[in-house]
């Protein structure tokens, strides 16, 4: 075989091997595309998801007296339950929380127990705030204690008198260290602090109860605890406790041993 016949043997590879590349090229961009159209997809889902929540909350919110909706987050739908809709000053037990607040949190559980909307998310986070003032229960009771106590009564509320799913709720104190983005007009911002936020978030087909044992203690079922069972949707009436303890009645003091709910 001449020189020129192994050169021309060489160079007749070479435009194989250029195809070989285009054509793994062009797979490769293909399944990026694919990708990226599916995190498209799932993003416009959620986001239609979102919507939906809102427009539901929305019209159960009394043009947001009851609560308010903040729908900035692109991750989450979070409702605002201001002071006066949930606990007094220095108030946190099972009996303090106030009857519009009860209303407030029965609008919202029959909202999302709707059969349009029950599929449209996973998970419930009740978070409580402070204000930045210290409160004056010591290094046993802070604001830190304040917020967390707070929120499990209204988790508890939830999931006990209005029969939320337990493996959805669930509830955090955040102390002072996140205060109010907006202070309503009329309100000043110590006011704007103390509050109870639900973070709802979006698109049930993630949902994760690993673990979850929807009866508990067994409390929420019989009453053990003195919650009264209520009827989603409906007006809740004011529970009579039984052996639940309260709060201080002085507002900013501390509790009791063992008062926390």
């Amino acid at each position: 075989m001449s020189h020129d016949d192994e050169l021309g043997s060489g160079d007749s590879a070479w435009p194989a091997f250029t195809d070989l590349f285009s054509a793994t090229s062009l797979l490769m961009l293909a399944i990026l595309a694919s990708f990226v159209g599916l995190l498209l997809l799932k993003s416009r889902g959620e986001e239609q998801q979102r919507a939906k929540l809102v427009r539901t909350l929305t019209q159960v919110s009394d043009s947001g007296r009851l609560f308010r909706i903040d729908s900035t987050e692109r991750q989450f739908v979070r409702l605002i339950l201001p002071e006066r809709a949930t606990f007094e000053r220095g108030q946190f037990a099972w009996r303090k929380l106030r009857p519009n607040g009860k209303g407030a949190l029965a609008s919202i559980a029959h909202a999302l127990a709707k059969r349009e909307v029950v599929g449209l998310y996973r998970e419930l986070q009740v978070e409580g705030h402070t204000d930045k003032e210290p409160f004056a229960g010591g290094p046993d009771f802070t604001n830190w204690e304040l917020s967390a106590a707070r929120a499990a009564v209204v988790a508890r509320y939830l999931v006990n008198a209005l029969q939320m799913d337990p493996c959805t709720v669930s509830a955090v104190g955040r102390a002072s260290y996140f205060p109010a983005r907006k202070v309503p007009d009329g309100t000043d911002a110590s006011e704007a602090d103390r509050r109870i936020e639900i973070v709802i978030v979006p698109n049930a087909k993630t949902r994760s109860v690993r673990g979850c044992d929807p009866h508990g203690d067994g409390s929420r079922f019989t009453g053990a605890d003195g919650t009264a069972a209520l009827s989603v949707g409906t007006q809740p009436a004011t529970p009579v406790p039984k052996g639940v303890p309260g709060a201080d009645p002085s507002p900013r003091s501390a509790p009791a041993a063992g008062t926390a709910p």
